[in-house]
């Protein structure tokens, strides 16, 4: 069994669409930039990824915003596409909605992000259904940052058999331009400056992915295979770690993956590397372990942080719209040593820092 991806909406710093986001790539646009209005460790301006400039609002607005966009990103896309259009409204649609893990002191405790996500599923819904009249059976939120998509993919491909609905939206949003967030994140050390190489560049998205089970279109990129573990030992923990969770995760994706027998059969990775040290470490534990049996020769990952800054919840999304195609890989990541004429099959992984989850799928793209 596999997902086909059906269509997908995007918002990023650089643009409010998917496609404007690889049209600013191509012409070499950038959101890295020194914020006056939030001091680092260094007390310079603060390295960001935000879209306005030198402004800092609030994560539920800044969300309510993003996710706006990406919606009408995808109602375009959507209804752009006569085939997309008749499969989607065939069927019922199960959406999971994605929020960053929860972090009180940071200003993102449970109950808010609960009241947040039963707004922002329900503008979904209906914007949605206003639009494509699309019918949606059930809604499930998360708030579990990096690896949630990943993690909602390795679960819905164990609940098929019970789940009656085909369709699967997976919607997420995250956004560091909160005060609150950047001092929360300033106070742990853990953004970049001089001080701190080894921090991350804040930064914010929204995006959204249609999935069927049951599409007939060979032309749809496809997820072959996904896979969730815990990794014990956490990123902000000072102690010894093996590192597993991330590797099992990905050999769980590349066994549901690879047709039997084939080894050495993914030619591109996209990992969530954001300068972290213990992701660093991490991944080279990961690429030791999978270059034997699941690499070709010579890959090695890419990092959608180095251009969009950390994108949180969204990671996962992002990647999989900017893999969705060999034209779409190469302008985001400036070419890659894949096949074109194979087809990608690229490896997405993904950790979350407070609760030690890690996720990995593998999507095989389209050539075009």
């Amino acid at each position: 069994m596999t997902f086909a991806l059906i269509e997908c909406g995007l918002s990023t710093a650089l643009a409010p669409s998917a496609e404007a986001t690889l049209a600013a790539i191509t012409a070499d646009k950038t959101v890295l930039f020194r914020n006056k209005r939030f001091l680092g460790q260094d007390f310079q301006p603060q390295l960001c990824a935000f879209r306005d400039g030198d402004a800092i609002g609030r994560f539920a607005d800044r969300a309510r915003e993003l996710l706006a966009e990406a919606t009408e990103d995808f109602i375009a896309r959507l209804s752009s596409s006569v085939p997309a259009l008749s499969e989607a409204r065939r069927n019922t649609i199960k959406l999971i909605l994605l929020l960053p893990e929860v972090d009180e002191a940071g200003g993102l405790d449970k109950a808010s992000l609960a009241m947040l996500g039963q707004e922002l599923a329900a503008n979904i819904q209906h914007a949605v259904n206003h639009a494509c009249d699309l019918r949606f059976s059930s809604t499930v939120m998360r708030a579990v940052g990096h690896a949630g998509v990943g993690s909602a993919i390795a679960d819905c491909f164990l609940e098929r058999r019970s789940d009656d609905s085909p369709m699967i939206m997976i919607a997420a949003v995250d956004s560091y331009s909160d005060h609150l967030r950047l001092n929360r994140l300033n106070d742990q050390k853990r953004l970049f400056s001089k001080q701190n190489q080894f921090g991350f560049v804040p930064g914010e998205a929204a995006g959204m992915l249609l999935f069927s089970d049951q599409s007939n279109v060979s032309s749809h990129p496809q997820v072959l295979g996904a896979g969730n573990f815990v990794e014990p030992t956490l990123e902000y923990e000072q102690a010894e770690s093996a590192f597993t969770a991330l590797s099992d995760a990905a050999f769980a994706a590349a066994d549901m993956a690879a047709p039997k027998g084939q080894t050495k059969w993914i030619n591109a990775w996209i990992a969530d590397w954001n300068n972290s040290r213990y992701r660093a470490t991490e991944l080279s534990f990961a690429m030791h372990r999978l270059n034997p049996f699941c690499l070709q020769d010579g890959v090695e990952p890419v990092y959608p942080s180095l251009r969009f800054g950390d994108v949180g919840a969204v990671y996962g999304g992002l990647s999989i719209i900017l893999a969705r195609s060999q034209q779409s890989f190469d302008t985001a990541f400036n070419g890659s040593d894949a096949d074109a004429h194979t087809g990608m099959r690229v490896l997405i992984s993904a950790g979350s820092g407070y609760s030690g989850l890690r996720s990995a799928i593998i999507i095989k793209t389209r050539d075009n």
